[in-house]
């Protein structure tokens, strides 16, 4: 199960009705995944926010697109403008979002959420969050009902 993002979850419909493009990491991806150039023997990961502009600059950083992260936490990001380094990081990015690698989410006609990929070579959909159980959704229901949205607010 993978974990959630409790405002991303009850702000997703709003990032497609925008036209923002969602993609979810799959757990089984196909992706070519070497860390040990960077990372040696360690398990540590880095969550990190990436976003290529037009092949041209790229940001790299932990910083969020919300208020919580202007005035409470300790964010940062780095600005590269540098077409090798955002046509890597877009290369990269591609990858990543192959049906493959990524489930597509997108909004039926409904204004339902549907989770799209590929296993092998067949399209696959799902009408609920994929590798969640009852439980976990049963959960984030019971959080979004508590009225902690603001700082989470787009």
């Amino acid at each position: 199960m993978r974990p959630a993002l409790f405002g991303y979850v009850y702000t997703s419909k709003k990032l497609l009705n925008a036209g923002v493009e969602l993609y979810e990491l799959r757990p089984d991806s196909n992706m070519k995944r070497d860390w040990s150039a960077l990372a040696g023997q360690s398990k540590a990961a880095l969550h990190a926010k990436s976003l290529v502009f037009d092949r041209k600059s790229v940001f790299i950083g932990s910083f969020n697109l919300d208020p919580r992260s202007t005035a409470l936490n300790t964010e940062i990001g780095v600005l590269i403008d540098s077409p090798e380094i955002a046509g890597q990081a877009g290369e990269l990015m591609d990858e990543g979002v192959s049906p493959g690698s990524a489930y597509r989410v997108t909004l039926d006609n409904n204004e339902n959420l549907v989770w799209s990929a590929e296993t092998n070579a067949e399209k696959v959909e799902y009408d609920r969050d994929p590798e969640t159980s009852f439980m976990y959704r049963f959960a984030i229901g019971l959080i979004g009902m508590l009225p902690i949205d603001d700082p989470l607010q787009l």
